[in-house]
């Protein structure tokens, strides 16, 4: 094994060392439970060689007995160190999954910008449990294996060490044997999992477009596409399988032409009178115990080359970038105040086009509604996730009250600022839900204003249950229009000091807009605002009138498209 290798396997277990520091005690209570099994075998030599063939019924009762006491201990002692262990495991698998689920909420735009929402959900689930499990199957299993190998080689050396030979030639050949199938192993695995991340992306695209496949009666075309995806992930699946199944199957089969060489060699000694029956039973069922937990390393071990592919995966999002930096020396929440100004901020998402922002420069002062106008991907959604601190200009800057906002710490800065994205998300359950996200205190009087002003009372007004209708997965109980201005509600009902509308009306109509305009300017007028838009109703509402283009912001003296 390389050093890379331990490097990984060392890692996946410090990953998930919180709770494996637990782990001794579950050892050792299932190394006390082995014990029943390991020893039974011994009653064997008294049973053969002195109750059966001495004629000794009661001895045989009591020696019976003993055995069945002794298995029925092991299986009460198995179960529960089997049930600590999965109570363990299970909040090892949470907390881990946990971990990595963080790490995706701290990475930037730029790296979701490419990544596959499949592939994310395959490394977050089938990957981080492959790991954890993996991780804890090696502390605990690998040393009830060995603790069962040691006791039976020691008993059967004890009994009969010539019976041990066979065992000693067969282990270095299974060894080799595993050794050249290695490799194949971790690639197979890996091709594995790429392929049923696929699978998944396929069927997360598939289901989120059914709308659109259904419309433009694509349903044989997608479900082609889909049966494809699955073929590959078959023809990686069996080809990993045939691969496991050689590697496992090869050293078994040595391991029991061992068994049956020493069963022969065992069974002469017997008729030839210098082996007793009972030594005989006792040492072929220990030389079988070997088999187990040979078996069980050597599974083990191929467990880890194919583990080890849903290890790097998983250890590749948790080394990726995060998007921003919490500060070494953060400023006080207090000093977030005043004027917001972007100072000649650039950013590209390094694939090699041409900047989103090119030295844009843009100032925001408290009770002003700026509006920033330009068509889609112009780079207003950008400006935004920078404002937000989603992700850092290349150069420049941007400044609250005067402060670098990458000073402050995130949790502070976005504390302070609502978004209203021109597709907003919507959670499963009812409006009062998802309008109190952000401020789950808020009163019935702060739910009603913040309907009114996102003119969603009307809409409101027809439903039956009211604020608490509910509004299905993702909103889609909604149009687009009414979760726009679920939105903005939620928005208000946040009070943030900056607010940014990213195309918050792109779905209303005229009517609705202007009366949603009407109504939420005055408000938008008591914070600072920055709303950005294509459509006529803001921009001529503007205080201040720019437009962002070819990566720069310029001032308007009126409304242009």
């Amino acid at each position: 094994m390389s050093h890379a290798e331990i490097g990984i396997y060392r890692r996946a277990i410090d990953l998930t060392l919180p709770y494996w520091r637990r782990l001794p005690g579950v050892m050792g209570l299932s190394l006390v439970a082995a014990a029943p099994g390991l020893l039974w075998p011994l009653l064997l030599v008294p049973i053969l060689d002195t109750a059966l063939l001495g004629g000794d019924f009661g001895l045989l009762v009591r020696l019976a007995a003993l055995m069945a006491g002794l298995q029925i201990a092991g299986l009460v002692l198995t179960s529960v160190s089997g049930y600590w262990y999965v109570s363990l495991s299970a909040r090892a698998l949470f907390d881990l999954r946990l971990q990595v689920y963080r790490k995706l909420q701290r990475l930037s735009p730029r790296f979701f910008a490419t990544a596959r929402t499949g592939d994310l959900l395959s490394r977050l689930n089938a990957d981080v449990s492959e790991l954890q499990r993996t991780a804890g199957d090696l502390l605990l299993g690998a040393s009830s294996n060995l603790l069962s190998l040691v006791v039976a080689v020691g008993l059967l050396a004890a009994l009969a060490p010539e019976l041990l030979l066979p065992a000693a030639l067969v282990l270095p050949a299974a060894g080799l044997a595993l050794k050249s199938l290695r490799e194949r192993v971790t690639e197979q695995n890996r091709r594995l999992r790429v392929a049923g991340a696929s699978v998944g992306s396929a069927l997360v695209e598939s289901v989120l477009g059914m709308r659109q496949t259904v419309a433009f009666g694509q349903e044989d075309r997608e479900a082609a596409r889909f049966r494809a995806e699955n073929d590959r992930f078959i023809v990686r699946l069996l080809d990993a399988r045939r691969t496991t199944y050689i590697a496992s199957g090869l050293p078994a089969s040595l391991v029991a032409l061992a068994g049956a060489a020493a069963f022969l060699w065992g069974g002469w000694r017997v008729i030839e009178g210098s082996l007793t029956l009972g030594t005989l039973g006792a040492a072929i069922t220990y030389q079988t115990r070997l088999f187990g937990p040979v078996q069980g390393l050597l599974g083990q071990y191929m467990g880890l080359r194919a583990a080890r592919a849903s290890f790097e995966r998983v250890f590749e999002l948790l080394d990726q970038p995060v998007g921003v930096a919490e500060p070494t020396h953060p400023l006080p929440a207090r000093r977030i105040r005043g004027s917001v100004a972007v100072e000649g901020v650039s950013l590209s998402y390094g694939r090699g086009d041409a900047p989103v922002l090119d030295g844009a420069a843009l100032r925001l002062e408290p009770g002003v509604l700026t509006v920033l106008v330009g068509p889609s991907g112009v780079g207003k959604t950008t400006l935004a996730d920078l404002l937000l601190r989603r992700m850092d200009p290349d150069s420049g800057r941007i400044a609250w009250g005067g402060e670098d906002i990458r000073r402050f710490r995130l949790a502070d800065l976005r504390r302070r600022i609502a978004v209203v994205e021109q597709d907003p998300f919507l959670w499963r359950g009812d409006l009062v839900e998802n309008l109190r996200y952000g401020q789950p205190d808020a009163s019935e009087g702060d739910l009603r204003r913040a309907v009114r002003l996102a003119a969603l009372d009307d809409f409101v007004a027809t439903l039956p249950k009211g604020l608490r209708t509910p509004v299905g997965e993702r909103g889609q109980d909604l149009s687009a229009g009414q979760r726009q201005r679920v939105a903005v509600a939620r928005a208000v009902l946040a009070d943030p000091q900056l607010v940014l509308l990213d195309e918050p009306t792109s779905a209303l109509d005229e009517e609705t807009e202007a009366r949603l305009v009407e109504r939420l300017a005055p408000w938008l007028r008591q914070r600072t605002a920055l709303v950005m838009t294509h459509r006529r109703a803001f921009a001529e509402a503007a205080d201040i009138l720019l437009r962002l283009e070819n990566g720069r912001i310029h001032p308007m003296k009126g409304w242009r498209r």
